[in-house]
């Protein structure tokens, strides 16, 4: 996935996390019928976004671990900000899906909230 496929506007939500300052879970409804739930690492110095993303980074092998899969790793180079983040098939017009949808973000966001918190990720 890459910085092109951005939710339309109110395509998405945002959640805090534990990391201070900037960073927030998110899910979003992405171009191409995609779902995509994340932690997108943003600060207004993008020195301290690309501290905690090589900070994370380093954990990767924990992090999946205990995500139970592997994440989409995305610096977006061509912007400050970056994601960890998971893709699933979905799109927002398939309005009889939304359940299953709100389903899939719940728990993804679980596995990734969880997998951010692992002993290897601290």
């Amino acid at each position: 996935m890459d910085e092109r496929q951005e939710g339309r506007h109110g395509d998405w939500l945002t959640m805090p996390c534990p990391f201070k300052g900037g960073p927030a879970y998110w899910v979003s409804f992405c171009a191409g019928g995609k779902l995509r739930a994340e932690l997108y690492i943003d600060f207004e110095d993008a020195s301290t976004v690309s501290t905690l993303y090589d900070f994370l980074l380093v954990r990767k092998d924990d992090i999946e671990t205990a995500f139970g899969g592997a994440l989409s790793w995305e610096e977006l180079l061509s912007r400050r900000p970056c994601r960890i983040a998971d893709y699933s098939n979905g799109d927002v017009v398939e309005v009889n899906e939304h359940d299953t949808y709100g389903g899939w973000f719940l728990d993804v966001l679980g596995l990734l909230h969880d997998a951010l918190r692992s002993p290897g990720a601290e």
